[in-house]
């Protein structure tokens, strides 16, 4: 395993930044990774990463609130996604049975037995 300190470049524009399915801000955070997750940290742009600690650096107090707000705050930004997506299928659904509705209703008014009269 590998420990590396990784954070968003300071010349970068977004505050938060999502790689290798973990969530990075401006402030150096430390994580353990495998060697083809340090591989792909060390080759996006976007992030800064070092396996020393860098001079400005400061561990995260004892007190894991912070992290553990930005941690409910991304899941909750997650569920607002996923809830937003299915209430997008529950409605791509119902135009879907109101579309069925509209051709049967279409389909059993021409369907009388009757030619349709001819314009000239």
């Amino acid at each position: 395993m590998n420990k590396l300190f990784v954070r968003i470049g300071p010349k970068t524009g977004p505050e938060k930044f999502f790689r290798c399915g973990m969530h990075f801000v401006r402030a150096w955070t430390v994580v353990e990774v495998d060697d083809a997750t340090a591989a792909r940290l060390h080759a996006e742009q976007m992030l800064e990463v070092t396996d020393k600690q860098p001079a400005d650096y400061s561990a995260p107090a004892t007190d894991d609130a912070g992290a553990e707000a930005e941690a409910a705050a991304a899941e909750a930004e997650a569920e607002a996604e996923a809830a937003k997506a299915q209430a997008g299928a529950a409605e791509a659904e119902a135009e879907a049975e109101a579309a069925k509705a509209q051709a049967g209703a279409g389909a059993g008014a021409g369907a009388g037995g009757k030619p349709d009269a001819k314009k000239k």
